[in-house]
């Protein structure tokens, strides 16, 4: 397959961004497929026991299953750019179709390893912005990726040694692999749920950044 015909831009920074090319027909189509992967754990109880009457209990794991879910197919014209909305991490794997040969000329995976993921944090309460920011080191530490911050607050303090940048709103950095938004978007009857997919009613400002860096990752 000569893929140099084809022109297959895939952009993070906020959601999913495809732009497809295909130089030597112009009229072609493609279909992308989005995956993602997940992963089902079940656990049993056991019970423990010592000679002065002590009990315990722990989970033992019986069961590990990973599989794959179909998020979209995307009917993909040339000329168009094409998104999926939702903004929260999801670790897609894309399988792009050239409907004119019905041939899969492209497979791609989100990896964030050694690349820059840009987080705007919408509060400036230190509080709000301590706990997010506990969240967002695990998640590097995870990714094994570079982090940078949009947030007035934290630019003028940069109190935390693990961020590989800090930048102001109005300074509009925008060269990173993708970008998060974290914030409660929306009210809590009406939620924007393409940025807190499980809604904001209730939450404690750790459910809000874990419900957006793992609501599509969580075991099931």
């Amino acid at each position: 397959m000569n893929s140099s015909k084809y022109n297959f831009k895939i952009d993070y920074s906020d959601g999913l961004k495809l732009t497809l090319v295909d130089h030597k027909n112009p009229n072609n189509t493609f279909k992308a497929r989005v995956f993602i992967n997940l992963q089902k754990l079940s656990y049993n109880f056991v019970h423990g026991y010592n000679s002065a009457g002590g009990t315990w209990v722990t989970e033992e794991l019986i069961n590990d299953k990973t599989f794959e879910y179909t998020w979209d197919e995307i009917e993909c014209k040339i000329g168009y750019w094409h998104k999926l909305n939702y903004k929260g991490y999801v670790p897609y794997r894309i399988e792009i179709l050239d409907c004119e040969i019905n041939e899969i000329v492209h497979r791609e995976e989100f990896d964030a390893r050694h690349k820059l993921i840009n987080f705007y944090l919408h509060s400036q309460d230190p509080n709000t912005l301590h706990t997010w920011m506990c969240a967002i080191e695990k998640f590097k530490k995870e990714q094994n990726c570079q982090i940078s911050i949009i947030n007035d607050y934290l630019k003028d303090n940069q109190n935390y040694s693990f961020v590989d940048s800090y930048w102001r709103a109005e300074e509009n950095f925008i060269r990173y692999y993708a970008g998060f938004g974290i914030g409660r978007f929306g009210s809590e009857n009406t939620p924007d749920l393409n940025k807190n997919p499980d809604g904001i009613k209730g939450k404690n400002d750790l459910e809000i950044i874990e419900d957006i860096l793992y609501h599509y990752t969580k075991k099931l």
